[in-house]
């Protein structure tokens, strides 16, 4: 029966997106309700992020969003945003943090200002050395009074 088929390969996606989600949280979970909508997705994301301890299973975790989350680059581009604000709070290298942005930004669409915007906001090393990462040539010319 086709309703059979749709389940089956509904539980079957359902617990391919929990085994890829519990490598990087142990313990994640997800239910129908998490795969209802993209804005549940996005809430499945924002709570997996949460669970997060560093920046590298962060990174993993906004690839994972952007295949996920591709069918709706509004949400694929708050969820990755907010994935940076954490990347922020992670006890990491500067650099460690820069490249991090740079990979999440590879992702992100049209969102090059928000970026900047935030890193600005967090330190103005970071906003620099992004600036530069992503060779951003419209803002060089300001670079010399902010360092």
């Amino acid at each position: 029966r086709e309703e059979d088929m749709f389940d089956t390969s509904f539980l079957s996606e359902m617990y391919q997106i929990e085994e890829r989600l519990q490598e990087l949280v142990s313990g994640a979970s997800v239910t129908d309700k998490d795969l209802a909508s993209q804005e549940a997705k996005s809430q499945l994301v924002a709570r997996t992020a949460q669970q997060v301890q560093d920046l590298g299973t962060l990174a993993r975790l906004a690839d994972f969003t952007s295949e996920f989350l591709e069918s709706s680059s509004e949400l694929k581009n708050a969820s990755l945003l907010k994935m940076v604000k954490l990347g922020f709070a992670m006890e990491e290298t500067k650099d460690v943090i820069v490249n991090f942005i740079v990979q999440v930004s590879g992702h992100l669409e049209n969102c090059e200002d928000q970026i900047l915007e935030e890193c600005m906001k967090f330190d103005k090393e970071i906003y620099v050395k992004v600036v530069c990462s992503l060779q951003v040539q419209r803002l060089y010319s300001e670079l010399p009074q902010i360092v």
